[in-house]
């Protein structure tokens, strides 16, 4: 007789940011109510704005049961990479980033990043560390989110490490920013 059919994998997804509006936490809970895998998505910031999370609490409480949603607290700066790390994706469908630095903490813990495309993070795609996705299209970051799950864990493991070396590469342009900086500050 035939295998069973496989069950679908499912992924850990974390939201690590203040809870804000711009944030787009709400935007990120409608996405997920249209994946139909296993998803457990941890929401890690500083309660902010009550009423927009009160208004994202109702969204988690119409979820799917496949979609299991947490919210985890504030997340000291100190434990931010090692609390990336226990992610398989970094779910951020921002509505703007000057930087973006907690998109750069992800990638150094070697998390894949699925964010929107309003950041200045735009080569994430082709460096194969995550996605740049237009807000607009809220179909499309479902069908990565699933698409990832798919993905065997040699695929994901490449990402991981193409996201860790995206990391450490920004991380290396930035101090050489910074050792230039102090050198022309020198000569002041």
């Amino acid at each position: 007789s035939a295998p069973p059919p496989r069950e679908p994998a499912g992924l850990t997804l974390c939201f690590i940011s203040r809870i804000v509006p711009k944030k787009n936490l709400h935007y990120a809970l409608k996405v997920l109510q249209q994946v139909g895998i296993p998803i457990q998505f941890d929401i890690f910031g500083t309660l902010e704005d009550e009423d927009y999370w009160a208004r994202c609490q109702k969204l988690i409480a119409q979820m799917p049961p496949n979609i299991s949603v947490a919210y985890r607290g504030e997340v000291h700066h100190h434990l931010v990479l090692e609390t990336f790390a226990r992610y398989d994706l970094f779910f951020f469908p921002t509505g703007n980033e000057n930087f973006g630095h907690v998109i750069h903490e992800s990638l150094r813990a070697g998390t894949p990043v699925l964010c929107s495309n309003q950041t200045p993070w735009h080569e994430l795609g082709s460096r194969r560390a995550g996605w740049e996705i237009p807000l607009a299209t809220p179909g499309a970051f479902a069908k990565i989110i699933t698409d990832y799950a798919a993905m065997s864990a040699a695929e994901r493991g490449a990402m991981r490490r193409a996201a860790l070396q995206y990391g450490i590469d920004i991380a290396g342009s930035e101090q050489i920013l910074a050792d230039n900086c102090k050198m022309f500050d020198s000569f002041k």
